[in-house]
């Protein structure tokens, strides 16, 4: 995620902070911990997210992270292991990080990191063989994932409220 992404994102769960449930911050060592726990390298705006948020809701959407006990769900090392344990072939490069419903799954694709430190997150479909996942991708980034659910959020709740904002 960009800088300027990452400052929208801050900007918007600040201005409607009654939207948010977040556990974060979340150290350093914390998060190379969960690295080493899963054998991977999160994406540079995953750490972000984690060192500044952990995990939790914004609005309806639950992002997975750290900050809460490895016993369930939203914790990423307990989510990602009980996918690699239950789901045949689950690649180990993936990350579980959002349950979209529908039997979805979002994923970092951290086979994928790119010369920024980023990477796609990616669709996982739980009980489809791995011959028949297509992997779509979701998003280019995190960080784009983030900021487009914190939007929607934002979005639903000025339609409820009735909220406008002014240009002028």
């Amino acid at each position: 995620m960009s800088g300027l992404s990452f400052t929208e994102v801050n900007a918007l769960i600040k201005k409607y902070s009654k939207l948010a449930d977040f556990v974060g911050p979340v150290s350093d060592d914390e998060i190379t911990a969960a690295e080493r726990e899963l054998s991977v390298t999160f994406s540079v705006s995953y750490r972000l997210f984690l060192r500044k948020y952990g995990c939790g809701n914004f609005g309806a959407q639950e992002f997975f992270g750290l900050g809460v006990p490895s016993t369930g769900i939203p914790n990423v090392i307990w989510t990602t292991h009980w996918f690699r344990h239950t789901e045949k072939a689950f690649p180990e490069a993936l990350v579980v990080i959002y349950n979209a419903g529908l039997g979805e799954i979002f994923c970092l694709d951290t086979a994928a990191l790119d010369s920024d430190g980023e990477c796609r997150v990616v669709r996982w479909i739980p009980g489809l063989s791995v011959k028949l996942q297509d992997y779509e991708v979701i998003a280019p980034t995190f960080g784009e994932l983030l900021l487009k659910y914190v939007r929607e959020q934002v979005d639903r709740y000025k339609a409820r409220t009735g909220e406008c904002e002014f240009r002028i």
